[in-house]
C-alpha cells in the first residue's frame, strides 16, 4: 500500500510539475475534484477601500531588535517590501508596562516587555525599550526605501498598566483574572504615562502612532497575576473601558495631541464580544465620539455584518487587528489555511479596510511567525515560513487604495485598483481536495494576459508564490485550485 501510495504522489507532483512549464492554467486531472464553483466578479458593486496589512510587534521586536543591524534590515525589508516582501505598511507597537523587578515569571519570547518608567516616583527611561524601537525605526527606513515614501500607520496599544499601577502588583493581571486591575486612583495616571509615551515618539524621535489603544483583550479573564510562562495583559470591564477612554481623551486634548493621535477601541478577542461592547459605547453616549475607528480580533465570532453595520451608522472605520490559528487545532497545513480563509471573510463580511497579524515572527513555530527564528541560537537564523507565502498572496496585491467588489463565491475576493485598470482576484483552498471554478469575468469590457500566482502548503505539491501567465480566448477560464493553496490572479481590464 506505501508503494502504490508514493506512486500516486509521484504522479500527482509530475503532472503538477508539467502543468507549470506549459506557462498556462493548470489543470490537476489526477486530483479529487471536491466542488465546481462559478465565480461572477461584478465591479459595479463595490465596498471598502483597502488601507493596508501589518502585524503586531509582539514579542518578536522585542527579540529580532537585539539582532545585528545587518539582520535587522534584512528581516524588517522581508515585511515591507512591496514586490519580494510582504508590501506590509501598518504595525501595533506595544507600550510596555514593565514588570516589577523582582518578579522573574514572564514568557521568555520577548514577552517581558520592558516599560518606560521603573517605578511610580522614577523618571521617564526613553533608553528602555530600545529593541522594538529598533524595529520600528528599520521598519519605516525600508518601507521608505523600499517605496519611496512613508506611508506606515503606527497604533501604540497597551496590554497591561505599568506594575505599580495595578492592584495585584504584577502586569500578567489581577489575582482571580476577573477583576480589575488598574487601581481606581490610577486611570488618569495611565492616560498620562501612554500619551507620555505616544508624545516623545513623535516630537523626539518623528515616529507618529497615530492611534492609541488603551487596552487589548479587556474583556478576557485569563489574564492572571504571578502566572508562570505569562504575559502582559489586564481585565476592564465595560464600565472601567469607558472611564480609561474618557481619560485618555481628556489627556490627548490637554497635551494637544489629537491633531495626529486618535483613539481606537477595543480589541477583543472576539467579535462578538465586541459588538457586544460597542453597545455599551453607544449607550453610555459620550464614548463613540472620542473614537475614530473599532479594531477587533477575529479569532472567533460571527457577527461580522453587524459589526461592519455599526460601524458605518456610527461613522467609524473598522480593522481586523489581531488574528491567527488559536486554538484551531490539526496539522500545520490546515492551521495555517484556516487563517488564510479566514482573512477573505474578514474581508467580505466584515468589510474591514485592513488585516493585521497577531506575530510577524516567532520563535520556532512557522503556525504563528510568518518570519522564523531560533532565539536560542545564538547566530540568530530567520528563514521565512509557509505562511509568509501565503500571506504574500494578499498583501502584495490587494493594495492600499484598491477598492473590494463583488465576487459571488466566499472563498474568493475580489479588488480593482483605483484607475480600474487592475483587477486582483484571490482564490482560497483549505480543503484537501482540489476545487475547480469557472471564473466570469463578462461584466468587463475588456480582459488581458491573467498573471496567476500560487502558493501551496499541501505537503506532496508545495510551492512558494510561483508566477505562471496565459491568455484567455473570452471572458470566461476555468481553473483548479490546488488543495490547500491559495491563488491570486492580477488581470488588465477595462470597465
Amino acid at each position: 500500500m506505501k508503494k502504490v501510495t508514493s506512486i500516486l504522489l509521484t504522479l500527482i507532483v509530475s503532472l503538477h510539475l508539467f502543468a507549470d512549464t506549459k506557462n498556462s492554467t493548470p489543470v490537476d486531472s489526477s486530483l479529487n475534484i471536491a466542488a465546481n464553483y462559478k465565480i461572477i466578479i461584478d465591479p459595479s458593486i463595490r465596498s471598502q477601500v483597502l488601507e493596508g496589512w501589518g502585524g503586531s510587534l509582539c514579542w518578536w521586536a522585542n527579540i529580532m531588535g537585539g539582532y545585528s543591524p545587518e539582520k535587522i534590515k534584512t528581516v524588517c525589508d522581508w515585511i515591507t517590501n512591496p514586490t519580494e516582501g510582504l508590501n506590509m505598511n501598518i504595525f501595533r507597537f506595544n507600550i510596555g508596562g514593565g514588570d516589577a523587578t523582582y518578579h522573574n515569571h514572564m514568557r521568555t519570547d520577548g514577552g517581558a516587555m520592558p516599560g518606560y518608567k521603573d517605578s511610580q516616583t522614577s523618571p521617564y527611561n526613553w533608553s528602555h525599550d530600545a529593541n522594538q524601537r529598533k524595529i520600528i525605526q528599520q521598519l519605516i527606513a525600508s518601507r521608505i526605501a523600499n517605496t519611496g515614501v512613508n506611508d506606515l500607520k503606527i497604533i501604540g496599544f497597551s496590554n497591561s498598566p505599568p506594575w505599580w499601577m495595578t492592584v495585584s502588583g504584577c502586569v500578567a493581571g489581577s489575582i482571580d483574572g476577573k477583576t480589575r486591575n488598574l487601581k481606581p486612583d490610577m486611570f488618569d495616571d495611565f492616560a498620562d504615562y501612554l500619551t507620555e509615551v505616544t508624545r516623545y515618539y513623535h516630537d523626539s524621535l518623528n515616529i507618529t502612532f497615530d492611534h492609541l489603544e488603551p487596552f487589548n483583550e479587556p474583556f478576557s479573564t485569563w489574564w492572571k497575576a504571578n502566572k508562570k510562562g505569562g504575559q502582559e495583559g489586564c481585565y476592564f470591564s465595560q464600565n472601567d473601558q469607558q472611564i480609561m477612554i474618557r481619560e485618555l481623551y481628556s489627556k490627548l486634548l490637554q497635551k494637544n495631541m489629537l491633531t495626529y493621535c486618535t483613539i481606537s477601541a477595543m480589541d477583543a478577542n472576539s467579535i462578538d464580544e465586541t459588538y457586544n461592547g460597542v453597545q455599551g459605547y453607544k449607550a453610555a453616549g459620550d464614548i463613540l465620539p472620542k473614537l475614530t475607528r473599532l479594531d477587533v480580533h477575529s479569532y472567533a465570532g460571527t457577527q461580522r455584518t453587524q459589526l461592519s453595520n455599526f460601524a458605518k451608522e456610527n461613522g467609524l472605520g473598522l480593522w481586523q487587528s489581531e488574528s491567527g490559528p488559536l486554538s484551531v487545532g490539526g496539522t500545520n497545513e490546515h492551521q495555517m489555511m484556516v487563517v488564510a480563509d479566514r482573512i477573505i471573510t474578514d474581508l467580505r463580511e466584515m468589510k474591514c479596510t485592513a488585516w493585521i497579524d497577531w506575530q510577524l515572527a516567532n520563535d520556532k513555530s512557522p503556525i504563528w511567525g510568518l518570519i522564523v527564528g531560533s532565539y536560542r541560537n545564538s547566530s540568530n537564523p530567520v528563514y521565512k515560513g509557509p505562511s509568509f507565502y501565503l500571506r504574500a498572496q494578499y498583501s502584495r496585491y490587494l493594495k492600499v487604495g484598491y477598492t473590494i467588489i463583488s465576487s459571488s463565491v466566499t472563498n474568493t475576493i475580489a479588488a480593482i485598483s483605483p484607475d480600474k485598470k487592475e483587477l486582483v482576484i484571490v482564490i482560497s483552498n483549505k480543503k484537501t481536495e482540489s476545487q475547480q471554478h469557472k471564473i466570469d469575468l463578462s461584466l468587463f469590457n475588456k480582459v488581458g494576459a491573467i498573471k496567476q500566482i500560487r502558493t501551496c502548503v499541501f505537503p506532496a505539491l508545495l510551492e512558494k508564490n510561483v508566477v505562471t501567465t496565459h491568455t484567455i480566448a473570452d471572458k470566461i477560464f476555468t481553473y483548479d485550485a490546488l488543495p490547500q493553496s491559495v491563488t491570486t490572479f492580477v488581470i488588465p481590464v477595462v470597465e
